[in-house]
């Protein structure tokens, strides 16, 4: 008892030494948006370049590592253009976002998913970079478990895990809401989506 005790207050002393050492997440002013788990989204302000009237960024942090990465560079011109996101984090890993730039009468929205543990980008939203006059980009988006996506522009597309290389194609067009259910008493994360015509699909994701 005698060994053990010095033993284990110096395994304390030391890891009271490594977590002091860890950066925090909120360092240089940073305000905290979102918490689940080991991750933190963070906003800090950033200086403002001429004709900029507000520039801030998303970053999501591991809090083991105290590293952090810009997800999300939001940057306002006056009227001419305003920028907004949403963001949400699953698995304790994984952040969506969803970044709306709305300038004048016209209107983009992008996504993506990083993986806040590896400060990786896993997933953008790119092949719906299509232009609906007015409106071009994801018409709606849900994020899946394990880092996947799911992203509707008329059609469906769809990023299983995080791993996933290049989105399957469920639908070819005439889609508008997706919806994910992850918390199922069944153990089984299910993507729902209407049409045009109001039919509702499903997709279990194993």
């Amino acid at each position: 008892m005698r060994i053990l005790l010095p033993a284990f207050l110096l395994f304390a002393l030391l890891a009271s030494a490594a977590e002091a050492k860890t950066p925090s997440c909120t360092r240089g002013g940073a305000k905290l948006e979102a918490a689940d788990g080991k991750v933190r989204v963070v906003r800090k302000k950033l200086e403002l370049p001429k004709q900029r009237t507000r520039r801030e960024a998303l970053m999501a942090c591991w809090t083991s590592s105290g590293k952090r990465k810009t997800i999300v560079l939001e940057e306002d011109l006056g009227d001419d253009l305003v920028t907004h996101s949403a963001l949400e984090i699953v698995d304790e890993r994984y952040v969506g976002i969803v970044t709306d730039f709305v300038g004048g009468v016209s209107e983009s929205r992008s996504a993506a998913v990083w993986d806040a543990k590896t400060r990786r980008r896993l997933h953008a939203s790119k092949a719906c970079d299509v232009d609906q006059g007015d409106f071009s980009g994801v018409d709606d988006v849900a994020f899946l478990p394990r880092g996947g996506m799911a992203m509707s522009c008329r059609k469906l597309l769809l990023f299983r895990t995080g791993a996933t290389k290049t989105p399957e194609q469920l639908e070819a067009g005439g889609v508008r809401s997706l919806a994910v259910t992850r918390h199922s008493h069944f153990f089984i994360a299910r993507l729902y989506w209407t049409l045009e015509d109001g039919a509702v699909k499903f997709l279990d994701l194993s």
